[in-house]
């Protein structure tokens, strides 16, 4: 699926739809209320190509032929490659 997001840092980018209900590593620095640095399992989660950034958090993602909601972005992998997101509606 083509999806599409807004962000605050990246603005309109555009990506794909690598998979669904899986699973990424994410690093937590150690000023996130933890005293060291943390690598967090984010699992059930729709696996983009990273067209998300730090600071695009929380941006919609949408189906780029229809406007359709699809996501919330969450956070990006450990080596930054990919992006996931939060289901917001099944497909």
């Amino acid at each position: 699926m083509s999806v599409a997001k807004s962000g605050r840092t990246t603005g309109l980018t555009c990506g794909v739809v690598e998979g669904v209900n899986g699973s990424i590593n994410v690093d937590l620095p150690a000023d996130c209320g933890s005293q060291q640095h943390q690598t967090v399992l984010f699992r059930g989660q729709g696996i983009m190509n990273g067209i998300v950034k730090p600071g695009d958090s929380g941006s919609l993602v949408v189906d780029a032929g229809t406007a359709r909601p699809v996501a919330l972005a969450a956070a990006l992998s450990s080596g930054g490659d990919f992006s996931s997101g939060n289901d917001v509606i099944n497909a």
